[in-house]
């Protein structure tokens, strides 16, 4: 079955990038501070918060659709005690909640597969880690 151009083009990984940065860019907004596939080299002591969108898992082409899995790495800072900004990172992902769910585009369709949490040593960093599934049609 031949698809139109304009259905594949939907299925490419930049386009995948375009949606998720005009999602979490858009009036809603994420963070201010937001990222694709890496951390930057330099990171601001003046950001509170960061996030990064890792669209590097595969996107498996079904003909009909394809689906995948995008992480969504949410950043805070430290609190004043050098502890685990918990509340940071709450309202990161809380946001990144509402987002999501409000989310109605008519071919990117997204829902959330898992989350986990980590430590960067070399920046010394909390994070939260979201697994996002998108099937695209």
């Amino acid at each position: 079955m031949r698809q139109t151009l304009e259905k594949l083009k939907r299925k490419n990984i930049s386009s995948v990038e375009t949606f998720f940065d005009e999602l979490f860019r858009g009036s809603d907004k994420l963070t201010k501070n937001l990222f694709f596939n890496d951390l930057p080299i330099d990171i601001s002591k003046d950001w509170q918060d960061f996030a990064v969108v890792d669209c590097g898992n595969p996107l498996r082409d079904k003909d009909a659709y394809v689906e995948g899995t995008v992480l969504v790495l949410l950043y805070a800072k430290q609190n004043a005690y050098g502890l685990k900004n918990v509340k940071g990172l709450q309202d990161l992902e809380c946001r990144l909640m509402e987002i999501v769910n409000d989310c109605s585009d008519p071919h990117y369709h997204i829902s959330f597969r898992g989350r986990y949490s980590n430590y960067n040593a070399v920046n010394d960093i909390f994070f939260n880690v979201i697994q996002l599934n998108i099937v695209i049609t």
